[in-house]
């Protein structure tokens, strides 16, 4: 107590981010013994987030107010302030705390029907935890514990008992009583909800006993309830009403509305059992007036349901309508909650897709750019290159043309020369033909004048007509 009033003195000198922390410490402190002032101090704490830039304090108030929320029914926005609180608590120099967060966040969610979420959230803390190697301490203790509540859910009891043991085992290492207790409870409900009665009541008693010599209330409760449970289903009635009468005398001595509320309802439940429906109907309306004056939600929404089915088996029809009512009220109440924060989430995620596809347009219109620049650089390069090479091509061809033209020119040439000859060869052999033709002439009749001659038959006149065919072929050649 003393250390609480330094603390408020200190308070009240304080200001900005030194009056933040004091605040967490007061919150802290006063959490158990004065839980009215506890909220108080942190509803200002949440009012000075506003101005403060302090990081990891920010996500201590935010897990705080989290919790807060958790206990009052309203999980939706838990998880909101869960998630805001992880996000300024530093991983890596905190990591205890910050899978803690993860292991509250992780609950929320399994409480509001994400066990995928859940189970994601804890094998994280448990990922955080395993490469800080930090094996010996709550928080890997609460992961371990709560992938056993995830098994439990999906009603894998074997699987769950296999990490509530390994739970029990380290904390029993850590000689860590709540630990213990615990892990006794979830290992004693799982042989329950398995109906092996036997196991159930020896996990149960034994953790009853410890948390009655630690002078854990909380636990006790939680111990006898679940024993009152299993002597219900076996139909031990004399064993298990007064059992529910200790835990709500237990109730007397802490302030938890949560765990009265929860012992009427397992009063009502074996009412129920023993078909004493009136009996039921008394527990539940004292349950729901607790669950009105503390505005538990959570609790009035079961409630209503149970006092609807009590009223019917009474035949009381007018008060199980109007039960039925105020539950289905509440329920769509409930639904549309869940539903705007749906929509809120859907809408959030349209806007960011949204924003997300713009910029992937935009970025993809750069590219476009780009791309579209880029080949115009590229056609222009291209075109230069075919302009060299065109013009490179011009003076090849018209290197070739020069080369042909004058070839042809040489080829004209050769031909004109070779027609003169070719008319100069028929000329000389149309001349050698007439020159050859009188001379062959003159040369046969020299011969037939010269064997006349040797003959001695020349006659003058013979020789005369040869003389005139000579002159004749002389003047052929001649022409």
């Amino acid at each position: 107590m003393d250390k609480t009033n330094d603390l408020i003195k200190k308070l009240n000198l304080a200001k900005g981010d030194e009056k933040l922390k004091i605040l967490i410490e007061l919150i802290e402190a006063l959490k158990k013994s004065d839980p009215d002032k506890s909220r108080s101090y942190l509803m200002e704490a949440l009012e000075l987030l506003k101005k403060s830039k302090l990081k990891y304090e920010k996500g201590i108030i935010y897990n705080l107010y989290a919790k807060l929320l958790y206990q009052k029914g309203n999980l939706n926005n838990a998880v909101k302030f869960y998630l805001k609180a992880l996000k300024n608590i530093d991983k890596n120099k905190n990591p205890e705390y910050y899978s803690s967060a993860l292991n509250d966040f992780g609950i929320s969610h399994a409480r509001i029907g994400n066990p995928d979420k859940a189970f994601e959230s804890f094998t994280k803390a448990l990922t955080l935890l395993d490469s800080k190697n930090l094996h010996k301490c709550t928080s890997y203790l609460n992961t371990i514990n709560n992938i056993g509540v995830m098994y439990f859910m999906g009603q894998e009891w074997q699987k769950a008992r296999e990490y509530y043991k390994k739970a029990l085992d380290i904390a029993g290492k850590l000689h860590y009583n709540p630990g213990i207790e615990n892990a006794l409870l979830n290992i004693g409900v799982s042989y329950k909800n398995e109906r092996k009665d036997t196991n159930a009541v020896k996990y149960l008693k034994k953790g009853l006993k410890l948390s009655e010599e630690n002078n854990s209330n909380s636990m006790s409760i939680k111990f006898l309830l679940s024993l009152s449970d299993v002597y219900g289903n076996i139909e031990e009635f004399d064993f298990a009403f007064p059992l529910l009468e200790k835990a709500l005398k237990l109730c007397g001595e802490i302030d938890d509305p949560s765990q009265k509320i929860e012992v009427y309802f397992y009063s009502a439940k074996l009412k129920h059992k023993e078909k004493d429906f009136p009996g039921k109907i008394e527990y539940l309306k004292k349950a729901l007036a607790i669950s009105d004056s503390k505005d538990l939600i959570i609790h009035r929404f079961n409630i209503f349901q149970e006092l609807s089915s009590a009223y019917e088996e009474t035949g009381d029809f007018k008060s199980a309508l109007k039960y039925y009512k105020d539950f289905f009220t509440l329920h769509k109440q409930m639904i549309d909650e869940s539903s705007m924060k749906k929509l809120k989430e859907i809408q959030v995620k349209l806007e960011t897709e949204q924003k997300e596809r713009k910029i992937e347009f935009l970025q993809k219109e750069k590219i476009i750019n780009d791309l579209q620049i880029k080949a115009k650089e590229e056609e222009l390069v291209k075109k230069k290159n075919k302009e060299i090479e065109i013009k490179k091509m011009n003076k090849l061809l018209e290197q070739r043309v020069k080369e042909e033209l004058k070839k042809r020119e040489e080829q004209q040439l050769l031909l004109a020369r070779k027609s003169k000859l070719e008319s100069l060869g028929k000329l000389a052999a149309g001349i050698a033909h007439e020159i050859n033709q009188p001379i062959t002439h003159i040369s046969l009749g020299v011969g037939n004048i010269l064997a006349r001659q040797e003959m001695n038959k020349l006659e003058e006149k013979y020789l005369i007509e040869k003389c005139n065919n000579f002159y004749e072929d002389i003047k052929r050649i001649n022409r």
